[in-house]
This record gives C-alpha cells, structure tokens and sequence, in this order.
C-alpha cells in the first residue's frame, strides 16, 4: 500500500494517531504523550490541544447520547470557536514553517 498523499488535515476518528493520548473516561488529553512528541514544541499546540479535546467532548456525548437510544444534535458551533483559533495559529505561521515540516518528515 502506497500512501504518496499528504494530507494537513486532522482526524480525530478513533484510528487517529492521538488517540492513546485521551483518556477514555474523562475525555481529556494526556499531553506527555509519546504520540504528540512531534508537536509539543511547536508553534499552535495548545490550540491543537484545545481542538482535539473538543472533537472528543463533542464524540464522547454523541456515543452517551447514542447509547440512550437518544438522537444526538450537534451544536451548530460547538467547536468552531476552537478550531477557528487553531486555523488562524496555522495560517499565521510563515511558509518556512511547512517547509522545514515536510523535510523534516520521515519518507517510507
């Protein structure tokens, strides 16, 4: 299997590479963990943090929800506020920045 595409975008399914750094009860994001050592010391973390506990909020009242027997409505603006935070960290930053990201990624 070849994955060429690079994509920014980030997934909070639970495959996402961060998912060992929530925890499952509360929700909250473990951030020492090994799996966000390629972020903690970069610019935008903490509103990357910010985001991600949000989406995980926002899917663990869904699965509360569904496991009622409730349909689950998603606030209109649950997490825009954060994500648009986290957005507007990303487009500050300089076009060196990426750059420097993608040279320093590993190539499989």
């Amino acid at each position: 299997s070849s994955s060429s595409s690079s994509s920014t975008s980030i997934s909070v399914a639970s495959e996402s590479p961060w998912k060992e750094a929530v925890d499952q009860h509360t929700g909250k994001i473990n951030k020492n963990c090994p799996c966000l050592d390629g972020f903690r010391d970069k610019p935008c973390f903490d509103p990357f943090i910010a985001t991600l506990e949000c989406f995980v909020a926002h899917d663990m009242a869904k699965e509360e929800a569904e496991a009622r027997g409730e349909t689950f409505i998603t606030p209109e603006d649950t997490c825009v506020p954060v994500m648009t935070a986290f957005q507007s960290c990303l487009a500050a930053l300089p076009a060196s920045f990426w750059d420097d990201l993608e040279r320093d990624e590993p190539s499989s």
